[in-house]
């Protein structure tokens, strides 16, 4: 299991006892793959790292070795979720007990540019579509505002998950988006982009209505909109 560089502490006799075990280890998403970090026992020299697809089913033999504290795992498979733990080897070779476990997913942050067309009916996004990516996220001033499966995106203004705060004309508004494969969400894309709300567009604003009743006496359920005419009157 040892293997760091073929670590000529090998040939050295045994400590009398084993290197200390790895602490607080951590897996996050990153940009470029899933990032591990974690605390080193005094007598470390280099870290070993396992990794497997089901919890406490690591295999075997480590993926990589380390002599830093932390690592980025840019192997693993977008959308799957890796479980890892990580052992310390100090100066005599020997390896320490592994780590608690810990778990985690990723999805390659969007770098392609986030194109915008303002037009009448709100704001028109395109972007280069991403291998494997299901589903695309666009998220104004940090809340969803639409979704797409292509490569294209209309904010009509209703809200997203933020449906007290709809665009107002001359307003000034922070994009950014997200892919998604297999539910697991990348880190929003950067750099974001500023886009001025059009000041023709007409804001829809939208309320979640269920069990309504309709003016004739039926029953109806789904999505109530209403919107602003240009002049502002409602």
């Amino acid at each position: 299991m040892v293997s760091y560089e073929e670590q000529t502490s090998l040939s050295s006799p045994a400590s009398a006892t084993p290197c200390g075990q790895v602490m607080n280890l951590t897996a996050v998403e990153a940009s470029t793959g899933i990032q591990l970090t974690w605390n080193a026992p005094e007598d470390a020299v280099y870290f070993n790292i396992y990794r497997g697809r089901d919890p406490g089913q690591e295999e075997a033999d480590p993926i990589a070795s380390c002599a830093d504290t932390t690592y980025i795992d840019t192997t693993a498979a977008q959308g799957v979720t890796y479980w890892y733990r990580v052992t310390a080897v100090d100066d005599y070779g020997d390896e320490g007990d592994p780590s608690s476990e810990a778990s985690a997913a990723w999805v390659a942050q969007p770098t392609g540019a986030l194109s915008n067309i303002p037009g009448s009916a709100g704001v028109l996004f395109t972007w280069l579509p991403q291998a494997l990516v299901q589903t695309y996220n666009i998220y104004r001033d940090g809340y969803i505002c639409t979704s797409s499966r292509g490569d294209f995106a209309f904010d009509l203004g209703m809200g997203g998950c933020n449906w007290n705060n709809p665009p107002e004309e001359g307003s000034t508004h922070l994009y950014t988006y997200t892919a998604v494969i297999n539910g697991i969400e990348s880190l929003l894309s950067f750099p974001p982009v500023l886009v001025p709300w059009p000041s023709n567009a007409i804001a829809l604003h939208a309320e979640p209505q269920y069990n309504a009743t309709t003016p004739g006496g039926q029953p109806q359920s789904g999505v109530a909109l209403a919107w602003t005419p240009w002049g502002g009157d409602s």
